[in-house]
């Protein structure tokens, strides 16, 4: 009896000791670098480390037994640039046991890659917001789990455009007869509200509030400051509230300049995009919707600082009633309404193209100083290639917008 007692307790004493020397051992399989551990401190002979190598194998090593596995790569990763400031990825989930992924970026083929994001398991896609104007961008993607990670997806890439083209305003849908419409499906305008949101409100005074009170206006949607009164105001020596030829509106806000008006030393005469980014496609007057804000507008023609190339003695001008973009002769009569740089805004406009300069006459002149649009080219500049060389089949994105044509 006494012999048997001591022979179980042997046996008990040997197992508590193996099971010590297993725990020992695959604590320190999990814990070294990825290469040979060829044995434990103790002596017992491990396999390599998995986690870090991206072994598929089981984690309790040799694999068998049904231990966790390092999860497969996720495949046919996508991005695509959304606007100047998002990339929008995403991707093929192929594996059931992934804690998450791990997103990697760089920026341009010759930057490295960094960690920007983890994401939770059975994700396919994120949103990558916060990013430059016009850059190019790379990613890749890995699942992990406790086991280690996989490998690496393919590599994804997408160039942000520069530009942020603002909605028109319009919301409702009309059919040929011009009677309004159910706009669901029809793919009007009114029903896809294309570009960025309009903030509300959109005009304010110079320090955000309302309603307007001040001289000057601020376009929260593009950043621009215009005066309040349309009707080209200012001091008497620069002719104000009167109807001008081209040139003499370019004069007039030379003037104002001159004169220092309203505390401002760079007005000048809107470019044909700037002018046009003030009509609300929704209203069938543009002019009475803004007077309701707060401006005094005319239902009249405003001259833009753009030359119409086709015919050189003749410039862009915008009906503030109907919201039409038309040209005259230079020698014809419309309104001017001065507008000035204000600062960052959501939606960022193109400049028009325009780098040359002509007279009233339609000749050809040098731009400095001018005023015309071919002098100031305000505005976000464009690439030095607009459309990517492509094949004839393919469709090409536009590196401004971000649009597909």
């Amino acid at each position: 009896m006494e012999i048997n007692k001591g022979i179980r307790q042997g046996n008990r004493t040997l197992r508590k000791a193996l099971r010590g020397i297993t725990y020992v051992a695959l604590f320190y399989a999990f814990s070294v670098g990825c290469g040979d551990a060829k044995v434990s401190p103790e002596g017992v002979p491990l396999s390599r480390q998995y986690a870090a190598c991206g072994n598929s194998s089981t984690a309790s090593g040799g694999g068998g037994g049904g231990g966790l596995t390092v999860p497969s790569a996720p495949g046919n990763l996508m991005s695509s640039a959304a606007s100047t400031s998002q990339v929008n990825l995403t991707w093929t989930d192929n594996s059931s046991n992934e804690n998450g992924f791990k997103i990697e970026r760089k920026t341009g083929t010759s930057g490295s890659y960094s960690l920007v994001y983890t994401t939770a398991s059975n994700a396919t896609g994120w949103l990558n917001t916060g990013m430059s104007a016009g850059t190019t961008y790379y990613y890749r993607i890995y699942a992990y789990n406790g086991a280690g990670n996989s490998g690496y997806s393919s590599e994804a890439t997408a160039t942000t455009s520069m530009i942020n083209l603002p909605k028109t305003g319009q919301i409702t849908c009309y059919n040929s007869s011009g009677t309004s419409i159910a706009c669901a499906g029809t793919g009007q305008d009114g029903e896809l509200q294309r570009g960025v949101a309009w903030p509300s409100p959109r005009f304010t005074n110079l320090d955000g509030s309302t309603p307007i009170s001040g001289s000057v206006v601020l376009d929260q949607l593009t950043g621009l400051m215009w005066t309040k009164d349309s009707n080209a105001p200012g001091p008497a020596t620069c002719s104000p509230g009167l109807a001008k030829s081209w040139q003499g509106a370019l004069d007039y806000v030379a003037c104002l300049n001159t004169w220092s008006y309203l505390g401002y030393t760079d007005w000048r005469l809107p470019n044909r995009k700037e002018l046009k980014s003030l009509i609300n496609h929704e209203q069938s007057s543009s002019s009475t919707w803004l007077n309701s804000l707060g401006f005094n507008v005319f239902a009249a023609g405003y001259w833009s600082s753009s030359t119409i190339k086709s015919y050189t003695f003749s410039a862009w001008f915008v009906g503030m009633s109907s919201g039409t973009v038309t040209y005259s002769d230079k020698t014809g009569i419309c309104y001017a309404w001065p507008v000035r740089a204000g600062g960052s805004a959501p939606a960022n406009l193109p400049q028009t193209g325009q780098t040359t300069c002509y007279n009233t006459s339609g000749t050809l002149i040098s731009c400095a100083g001018t005023g015309h649009d071919g002098d100031l080219k305000k505005g976000v500049g464009w690439p030095s290639l607009s459309l990517p060389e492509r094949k004839c089949s393919e469709i090409a994105g536009h590196k401004c917008t971000s649009n597909y044509w």
